[in-house]
């Protein structure tokens, strides 16, 4: 055995170390603040729209509107609409796993996502890949959704933000 001089983290002492702050980093991530504010009503669904996306006839759009408990009616700030673009073949993570979601209830705002199929060989291909809005048609579903969360939710036009 090896001779530890007073002092010396040895590589044993060092695995160890890692691996507790990695537990309690993800103790803390799965605890983490979920952002939703007391006194709050975090209404969540979806609707499906028409599209013109390669091999999606449909979309399916995710959304979270907040809603004031005491009123039952949409926070001021629910206005705000964020939309949550997806990662290929992301077909509709539950809400808390979407990296934007917390800031998105702390912040108040309402926000939405997109369910969409694309075969991953055609990623780099405008036409057939979401990514290019322009391009795939997928832009149209977005701004469409928006505004239909606008009006089904009374939410009036305020701002989007699109990170």
């Amino acid at each position: 055995m090896a001779k530890v001089l007073p002092g010396e983290i040895t590589p044993m002492v060092q695995k160890s170390v890692f691996f507790i702050v990695g537990v309690l980093i993800l103790s803390g991530l799965h605890a983490q603040n979920t952002g939703q504010q007391p006194g709050v009503d975090y209404r969540d669904g979806n609707f499906s729209l028409a599209s013109k996306i390669y091999g999606n006839a449909s979309v399916q759009v995710n959304y979270e509107v907040p809603f004031d408990k005491t009123t039952g009616k949409p926070l001021k700030t629910a206005s705000t609409i964020l939309f949550m673009a997806p990662y290929i073949n992301d077909f509709g993570l539950p809400w808390e796993k979407l990296s934007w979601t917390p800031f998105a209830r702390k912040m108040g705002w309402s926000s939405y996502s997109l369910v969409i199929r694309t075969d991953p060989k055609d990623v780099r291909t405008p036409g057939k890949c979401y990514y290019y809005p322009a391009e795939s048609g997928s832009g149209e579903v977005v701004i469409e959704a928006y505004k239909k969360l606008q009006k089904d939710f009374n939410l009036g036009s305020k701002n989007t933000a699109i990170p």
